[in-house]
């Protein structure tokens, strides 16, 4: 993938302090996102089947600029946190970190699905300076034929919709060709490091 899996937390201490020379100020945030695709299976004598499925895969994403902001002015300027992140679906194109929910020229939102509002991203807490919704996957129900390329979080649930802020994005690993019956199980794990 051509775009960066990090965005680059820059130290906050060097503002009116004189550092110790060779001394590092970096800091790392990163996320990962899992899609697991499922189709369901025929019955067999009358017997519910287990979904199939067909693909388990791992991508690093993109965390925009306002992502990366919203990190900053939630941990250290005492912003109001948002209550609420959820999930979308992306097609073809390559995320910038400049992309917000309202210009994201290089790609689109896709919609496939028979959800009313986006599924929302429902963390279990910040712990050892990670933090995902693994517990509780956003899931999407196929209802139409397409092909998902990735994924976004944002924190309006508007299916296709234009406003909130775009915390990040990601493109699969590879993408999914889905039809209707299909779910899309996407998680979402970010992580807070100093190198």
């Amino acid at each position: 993938m051509s775009f960066s899996n990090r965005g680059r937390a820059s130290s906050i201490v060097s503002a009116g302090m004189d550092l110790v020379a060779g001394a590092s100020q970096r800091g790392l945030v990163r996320g990962i996102w899992r899609c697991q695709h499922f189709r369901p299976r025929p019955f067999i004598n009358g017997i519910i089947r287990a979904p199939a499925l067909l693909y388990d895969g791992l991508s690093p994403n993109l965390i925009t600029n306002v992502g990366l902001d919203e990190v900053l002015d939630v941990g250290l300027s005492h912003a109001t946190t948002e209550a609420n992140w959820y999930m979308g679906l992306k097609d073809t194109g390559t995320p910038v970190a400049a992309d917000t929910m309202a210009s994201h020229a290089s790609w689109a939102t896709i919609s496939p699905y028979s959800n009313a509002t986006d599924p929302e991203w429902v963390d279990a807490g910040v712990s050892s300076q990670s933090v995902d919704n693994s517990a509780s996957t956003a899931d999407f129900s196929i209802n139409a034929t397409d092909e998902v390329f990735g994924a976004f979080l944002k924190n309006n649930n508007t299916v296709d919709g234009a406003t909130g802020k775009l915390f990040s994005s990601t493109d699969f690993a590879a993408s999914r060709n889905v039809i209707d019956g299909d779910i899309l199980k996407v998680t979402a794990t970010y992580t807070m490091a100093d190198s």
